[in-house]
């Protein structure tokens, strides 16, 4: 559990056996306190400096995988910690738009591949 967030909300992230196991070994016996001593300015700076995407990206691209793999808009929203469903809508949109994208980019390369073997046999 995160006792408080920025909105001063506490709120229940899901974390895999693994990871909960890291930031147990990481956290050690301390009740309180920041886990790596450090604010959210000094982690964006890093993870910038590192060339890591935001953490504001991963947590949207973890609700896109869930989205995906058939978790629902309301367990998706309560992890993702937002308080209506309009971010989890906008993605829904956005991975809609993607897919349409992307099915029309292999239409393409299918036409292409097409042309090329109709040329192909035409030339023999």
């Amino acid at each position: 559990m995160v006792p408080s967030t920025k909105n001063d909300r506490p709120r229940i992230v899901p974390l895999s056996p693994k990871a909960r196991l890291a930031l147990r070994k990481l956290i050690g016996r301390r009740e309180t306190g920041l886990i790596l001593n450090m604010i959210g300015n000094v982690i964006r700076l890093r993870l910038h400096k590192m060339g890591v995407p935001s953490a504001h990206a991963w947590r949207h691209g973890w609700a896109v995988q869930a989205l995906r793999n058939g978790v629902s808009e309301t367990s998706v929203r309560a992890a993702a910690g937002w308080s209506s469903g309009a971010m989890v809508a906008r993605l829904k949109t956005l991975e809609q738009e993607n897919a349409r994208s992307r099915r029309l980019l292999a239409e393409k390369e299918f036409d292409n591949d097409m042309l090329r073997m109709v040329v192909a046999k035409e030339k023999w």
